[in-house]
C-alpha cells in the first residue's frame, strides 16, 4: 500500500517537568539517531531527558471509579495502547528495510534507574489506555482498568524494544516502526524503571536488495524522496544512485461546480514546474475515483479533490474513517 498524502498528528500540551539528567530546567524530547546503517542492518541509540506528567480525572467516564491517575509522557511521541493496561510513553523511529527480509532485534546496551512515583512528587496510579471515543457531541468514554495487571509486583511493559512492520509499502519503500519503552511502571510497588539510554541493533535477515530498489525507481518522484529521507532514520541506503527524477505530477479532481477554481489551481500549478492531469469527476462513484488515481503511470505526488459536499454535485468520499467516524477523502491516497 503506498501513500500520496500524509496526516500529522499535534503534539501533547505541556505538563509537569521531571528530569533526569540533573540541570535540564525545561522539557526537552528523546532523542532517536541511527549512529551506522548499511543495507544489512542498522545501529540506533536513544537518549531520554526526563518526562512530562499531569492529573488526569476520570470521574466523568462511564464505569468511574472516581480515582485520579498520573499520565506520563514524551514530549512529541505516543503511548503504549493496551486497553486497561497502564498508559506509558513510548519513543518511536521508522527504518526502512529490504523486502522480503526478516528483523532480529538486539539491545546492545543500556543505562536505567529505578525509583517510587513519590519521590518525583507524583502520589497517584499512572492512568490505564482507554479506547478511542467517537468524535461526536456527548460521547464519553468508558474506564477500563486491568486488575490483573495492576496487582502484579512486575514491570510493565516487560520488554525494551519491539518492531512494527508496516502493512503495504509507501510508495515503493518498506517500511518499519521501532519501539521503545524507556519507562516501565510496577504498580503495586509504585516504582518506575526510566532508561536514560538504549542501544539498539536491527539486522535485517535475508531480503530482496535489487527488488527493493527496483519497486522505489518505479513511481520515483523527487519531493517524495526528500520527504522519506526526513522520516526514517536510515535516508538513501536503497535508492540507486544516478536515477533520473520523473517528472512532479499533480493530479486534480474537481466536481463542475468548481471547474474555474480547478482550472486557476492547474494554470499556477503549470507555472511552478508541476505536471497536471485533471478530471471532470461530476457524477462518478468513489471507486471511479479511486481506480483512475491508481491507473495513472508514474503515480501523482500530490492529489487535490475540489468540491463542496453540500452542493449539487458533489464528489464522493473515499470511505469512513477508521477512528473517527466521519466520511474523509483520505483512503484515496492509498495506492497498491
Amino acid at each position: 500500500m503506498g501513500w500520496i498524502i500524509l496526516l500529522l498528528v499535534p503534539s501533547l500540551s505541556e505538563g509537569n517537568w521531571v528530569p533526569f539528567v540533573p540541570g535540564i530546567r525545561q522539557a526537552l524530547k528523546p532523542d532517536v539517531v541511527a549512529t551506522t546503517y548499511s543495507e544489512y542492518s542498522v545501529d540506533i541509540d536513544v537518549e531520554t531527558y526526563g518526562i512530562e506528567w499531569k492529573i488526569k480525572e476520570t470521574d466523568f467516564m462511564e464505569n468511574s471509579i472516581g480515582e485520579e491517575f498520573a499520565l506520563l509522557s514524551f514530549r512529541h511521541y505516543a503511548y503504549t495502547g493496551e486497553i486497561g493496561k497502564p498508559k506509558l510513553p513510548m519513543v518511536t523511529g521508522v527504518i526502512e528495510i529490504p523486502y522480503g527480509s526478516q528483523l532480529r532485534l538486539e539491545i546492545k546496551d543500556t543505562e536505567y534507574e529505578e525509583v517510587p512515583l513519590k519521590s518525583l512528587g507524583i502520589d497517584k496510579r499512572i492512568i490505564p489506555a482507554f479506547a478511542s471515543v467517537p468524535k461526536i457531541k456527548g460521547a464519553v468514554g468508558t474506564f477500563i482498568l486491568d486488575k490483573d495487571i495492576y496487582s502484579r509486583d512486575t514491570y510493565y511493559p516487560d520488554k525494551i524494544a519491539s518492531i512494527h512492520i508496516h502493512e503495504g509499502t509507501a510508495r515503493g519503500h518498506r517500511l518499519a516502526t521501532i519501539e521503545f519503552y524507556p519507562l516501565q511502571y510496577n504498580p503495586v510497588t509504585g516504582m518506575i524503571r526510566y532508561y536514560k539510554s538504549i542501544q539498539a541493533r536491527i539486522d535485517f535477515i535475508g531480503g530482496d536488495l535489487e527488488g527493493t530498489k527496483k519497486k522505489i525507481n518505479e513511481n520515483y518522484s523527487r519531493d517524495w524522496e526528500e520527504f522519506i529521507d526526513r522520516m526514517v532514520l536510515n535516508p538513501d541506503v536503497f535508492e540507486s544512485k544516478g536515477v533520473a527524477p520523473l517528472p512532479i505530477y499533480y493530479d486534480i479532481f474537481y466536481s463542475s461546480d468548481f471547474s474555474e477554481a480547478a482550472e486557476s489551481l492547474a494554470y499556477w500549478k503549470k507555472k511552478k514546474g508541476f505536471k497536471i492531469r485533471m478530471w471532470d469527476a461530476t457524477g462518478w462513484t468513489a471507486s471511479q475515483i479511486d481506480d483512475t488515481i491508481d491507473a495513472q503511470t508514474p503515480l501523482a505526488t500530490y492529489l487535490v479533490l475540489i468540491a463542496d459536499p453540500d452542493a449539487s454535485n458533489p464528489l464522493p468520499a473515499s470511505g469512513t474513517g477508521s477512528s473517527s467516524g466521519d466520511q474523509t477523502d483520505l483512503y484515496y491516497a492509498e495506492t497498491d
